[in-house]
């Protein structure tokens, strides 16, 4: 995967897009209302594969031009303001990553790529009609 590295005094320090995926994943769960990341295509073939998969699946890791531009696929608990959800999503992985790795992020996509329903809330709402 992709790396950012910088020259130090002491030599050099690289970062894998892989923690950095690990980190935004982490910190994307952390939201109340987000329910899980989904996967890409790509990541979707290798677990039907059997191909060892990243367990980051959901993000996706640019580095241009020594900036960091990162998109994220979530999925969103029904009945939450799906925005709201996304907006806290870009502010939590902004904090965390930037605070972890001291990279400059340009930007943060989060994609809803769906809704998940409770079973229970499921359930209820069919016993209703």
């Amino acid at each position: 995967m992709l790396e950012t590295y910088e020259v130090r005094e002491n030599g050099e320090i690289k970062i894998s897009g892989d923690v950095i995926s690990v980190i935004a994943t982490v910190a994307a769960l952390s939201v109340d209302g987000v329910t899980k990341m989904s996967g890409t295509l790509t990541d979707d073939l290798s677990l039907k594969f059997k191909i060892k998969a990243s367990d980051t699946k959901g993000v996706k890791v640019a580095f241009i031009e020594g900036a960091l531009e990162l998109e994220l696929f979530i999925f969103v608990e029904y009945g939450m303001n799906v925005v709201e959800i996304a907006e806290r999503v870009q502010e939590a992985v902004k904090e965390s990553v930037t605070m972890m790795t001291d990279l400059n992020i340009t930007k943060i996509d989060v994609y809803v790529e769906g809704i998940t329903v409770d079973k229970e809330y499921h359930r209820t709402a069919l016993q209703g009609r």
